[in-house]
């Protein structure tokens, strides 16, 4: 038997699913509450804005060839379940984007000229009818969204404004982010959308950049331009393909204060001990300032094939501030103090890889990031195409207020992790390379020197985190600290945070809770050490260097090898290390996997527990909002104990399927797992935890429609749930599938109410983790867990023709006995269905 502490292999589950039909319940009708209004009065002054809309359209030309134009409803705030029936895509009315700010929803949708009398049609009936013919005083018909219009009215440029920020004024030329609409071709033509927009845009006066780029997503296509809102005036036809305008975003200038330190002698007895990655490691792939790959702490691990940038003008090598060198030290390194020291051995080496996403001048600091991005992990991929890669993204837009919403740079790394590219004619590439993301969750800045600003400063909505860090697919990392040594002559200063708690700059997610919009992610999703900073006795924050990290530099003038660096980017760069040291642990393991287990095995210290202190489910989603899951542990991640039993499953499921012409839901797994039932009955009384994740890539769809089923963000969604000790399976089914509905009875008593997280909170985004704590006994015929689809665009928007793919998913379930020296993990060893990983 090995010892309670030895390190063992996680354990794979290879043959437990079986495959059930499924439909999922119906939402329920029921009463509605809608503005009061006079009929007839109402009816007749919209039909009076419709005609005045057509006559307006017709007489500025503002119709394409094919018959289309433009209309913009202005709906009431409480509108949210009523935008999807604006929507009439059998008969060519598609909304165009829905905006919704303190006045309500403003809403543009496409249509042929001729279809105007639909829209006639519907306040007509409104006017005119009930819903009971027979009863005069049943509700009008279409009640629910008639009576939710305010106004209808020809659209200008101001409507297809989704931004956060203030339209900009006249004369005042910005970099516009266009978002067109792309549909499939629909004969032999490929859609010029593209290129006919940008002829236009030019005669209209707006810059066409030389490197045009474009990112594309299922029935929209991205780009920028530059010029004034009057430009948007100059041709009627110009708006006709456009779905949104939103402002290019600029990376944030300013990074991380890297102060130079004399250690060079230091680095250069370390590098003469180091040893090389082997040819087939797992690479960490820094998309960041570039990088100086001669340094003699990098070189032995600089992969100089795949060190590049994505502009052939600018330097591989980066300048200045060398950010990108300092974060290859931290992957390299994590923090370079205890091994330069000794204290520490060099952790186990990486291959590291550098394709430069920041240019050297202010003008390179605003452009279509995500289509960057994307150019450059293909790049990286043509060279090693069958490499791992936890690509690090430490650079951020410094804008945070779009929040939660998905922006078309996070949207983008959401299409790379998911291994997917929207081609020229709107057909979708899949599978394209193995990697896994993290990003920086991004600093506060001028705020920190504020002394009114009192730590931890999270309140605001401007303190959140920022753009792309909302990404659904990619980990977001957040900063913590164990720092509080302010070094020798700094008696009087006081570091601003206690171990274990936030950094002092690290963004939160706090302010992202919109009770209509539970779809969005909790963020970040793990936290690592990112430094502290320190007060004064004039209460003046500084960066202290014995309160930051020591990592890699390379001044060609003085020799310097070191510098500091502190905030959430060692942060990422850190975690995304340890991600590729794990990947090498276990190469077979897929991205959503490694994802997986990272979350799965991080934990919250004593410093987060207090910081923000939790009893309900609630507190415990706001402790997530600021910490994630907590601090990864490499060793946690690598191996189970006899103790701690990590068990893993990979596969996939089909969530929807077509039935004729319907789209409908298909498909739920139900896992039998392998489970020590003996060992459980035996502790009986004792306490152990169950913890279960569920990790998946969704497909994004970020145009803004409201978000209701037709335009949902994700492709799909999955969901879990376990057996609890007193429901059978059939009932835990029951619960979800309407299939075996009459099974449904009575209360669904046992593990459903002691959750940590709960099933509520835990069905945001494309990663579900949650866990249980209670008796063994209680848990000994719990070793059942179902998996569910919930639905998205794949099933809603039919005609993108994406219905029936399949969705693969990992679920990794633990079981542990922390407070007795238990042996879990024998008892499934010689088991069938699992096998050692």
């Amino acid at each position: 038997m090995p010892p309670a502490n030895e390190p063992l292999r996680h354990l794979r589950i290879l043959d437990s699913t079986i495959e059930q039909s499924f439909t999922a319940y119906g939402g329920g009708g029921g009463e509605y509450n809608v503005p009061g209004r006079e009929r007839k009065t109402h009816a007749a002054k919209l039909r009076g804005q419709l005609k005045a809309a057509s006559d307006e359209v017709t007489r500025r030309g503002a119709i394409d060839e094919s018959g289309r134009c433009l209309l913009t409803y202005q709906l009431t705030e409480d509108a949210d379940d009523v935008l999807d029936s604006l929507d009439r895509s059998s008969s060519k009315i598609r909304i165009r984007s829905a905006h919704k700010d303190e006045s309500g929803w403003r809403v543009v949708v496409s249509l042929p000229i001729k279809k105007f009398k639909i829209v006639d049609n519907v306040l007509s009936r409104y006017e005119t009818k009930n819903n009971d013919p027979d009863d005069p005083d049943s509700r009008p018909k279409g009640e629910p969204l008639v009576a939710r219009i305010d106004a209808i009215a020809a659209t200008i440029q101001e409507d297809l404004w989704t931004d956060a920020r203030p339209l900009p004024s006249q004369g005042e030329e910005i970099w516009w982010e266009v978002w067109l609409e792309e549909l499939q071709a629909e004969g032999a033509a490929q859609p010029t959308t593209l290129e006919t927009f940008t002829e236009a845009a030019a005669l209209a006066g707006f810059t066409i950049p030389t490197n045009l780029r474009a990112t594309r997503f299922p029935e929209r296509v991205v780009l920028l331009v530059r010029g004034a809102i009057e430009f948007w005036q100059s041709s009627p036809l110009l708006l006709l393909p456009v779905a949104e305008l939103r402002a290019g975003k600029s990376i944030a200038a300013d990074f991380d204060d890297l102060q130079p330190r004399e250690s060079a002698e230091f680095a250069h007895e370390l590098a003469e001990a180091l040893s090389p990655p082997s040819a087939d490691s797992a690479a960490v792939s820094l998309l960041d300032t570039g990088i100086r790959s001669g340094h003699p702490l990098l070189k032995p691990f600089v992969d100089e094939r795949c060190v590049g940038t994505v502009d052939p003008a600018w330097s591989a090598a980066d300048s200045g501030e060398q950010h990108g060198t300092a974060m290859a030290g931290i992957a390299a390194y994590s923090d370079l103090t205890p091994v330069m020291l000794g204290q520490l051995p060099p952790p186990a080496p990486v291959v590291l890889e550098s394709m430069r996403l920041v240019g050297p001048s202010e003008e390179d600091r605003t452009d279509l990031f995500g289509e960057m991005t994307a150019e450059a992990i293909s790049q990286l991929q043509s060279i090693e195409p069958s490499r791992k890669r936890a690509i690090c993204i430490t650079s951020t837009t410094g804008d945070p207020r779009e929040g939660a919403l998905p922006s078309s740079w996070s949207a983008s790394l959401d299409q790379i992790a998911a291994g997917v590219r929207i081609n020229v004619d709107q057909t979708i590439d899949r599978n394209l390379g193995q990697q896994l993301l993290f990003v920086a969750g991004g600093n506060l800045r001028n705020e920190i020197a504020d002394p009114k600003m009192n730590y931890p400063m999270v309140e605001r909505p401007e303190f959140g985190i920022e753009d792309p860090g909302q990404s659904w697919n990619a980990i977001t990392v957040g900063a913590v600290t164990d720092k509080v040594d302010c070094g020798p002559g700094f008696d009087r200063h006081i570091p601003i945070a206690r171990p274990g708690q936030l950094s002092p700059t690290s963004r939160t997610s706090n302010t992202w809770i919109d009770q209509k919009q539970q779809q969005w992610p909790l963020k970040p999703d793990l936290v690592f050490e990112g430094g502290n900073w320190a007060k004064d006795d004039s209460g003046r924050a500084c960066d202290l260097e014995g309160l930051g990290l020591l990592t890699t530099c390379l001044d060609p003038t003085s020799g310097r090898l070191v510098t500091v660096t502190r905030d959430t980017s060692p942060a990422t760069a850190a975690v995304s290390g340890m991600a590729a040291r794990l990947w090498n642990e276990y190469p077979d393991l897929w991205p959503e996997t490694i994802r997986a287990v990272m979350v799965h095995t991080a934990e919250w210290d004593h410093g987060s527990k207090t910081q923000v202190p939790a009893t309900t489910k609630t507190e415990f989603q706001t402790r997530l909002r600021h910490f994630g899951y907590g601090r990864p542990n490499l060793d946690r991640a690598r191996y189970s104990l006899k103790n701690r039993l990590n068990l893993i499953y990979e596969g996939e499921l089909q969530p929807f399927h077509m039935v004729g012409t319907d789209a409908k839901a298909n498909q739920m797994h139900l896992h039998r797992l392998p489970w020590p039932t003996r060992t459980l009955n035996e502790l009986g009384s004792v306490d152990v935890e169950m913890r279960v994740t569920l990790s998946y890539f969704i497909e994004p769809s970020p145009g803004r429609r409201g978000w209701g089923d037709s335009f949902r963000y994700a492709s799909h969604g999955l969901r879990f749930d376990v057996k609890s000790p007193t429901v059978t399976t059939e009932r835990l089914i029951a619960q979800y599938n309407s299939e075996e509905k009459d099974l449904k009875t009575g209360e669904f008593a046992g593990l459903s109410d002691r959750w940590v997280i709960g099933s509520q909170g835990r069905t945001r985004g494309s990663l579900h983790s949650d866990w249980w704590k209670g008796t063994a006994a209680e848990l000994a015929s719990s070793g059942e867990i179902i998996v569910y689809p919930t639905t998205g665009w794949w099933r809603e928007r039919k005609h993108l023709g994406q219905v029936e793919n399949k969705a693969r998913y990992s679920l990794v379930v633990s079981l542990s006995a922390p407070s007795v020296n238990a042996d879990l993990y024998s008892e499934l060893v010689n088991e069938v269905t699992v096998t050692t990983l």
